[in-house]
């Protein structure tokens, strides 16, 4: 099971958004995670680091 999981993180860590997204969904609520996801956009199109 530990090791279904590992596979399941290394696959979202490909992508940056994805594991920034896991970050804010860890430590945010949705809403707020709402509200980021529009500045996550900005970021991303203006090719700001984002730091999550």
């Amino acid at each position: 099971m530990a090791r279904k999981v590992q596979r399941h993180r290394e696959k979202l860590e490909i992508k940056p958004a994805n594991l920034t997204i896991m970050l804010v969904a860890r430590s945010a609520s949705i809403d707020e995670a709402g509200r980021l996801s529009k500045w996550l956009r900005i970021a991303r199109l203006s090719r700001l680091p984002v730091i999550g």
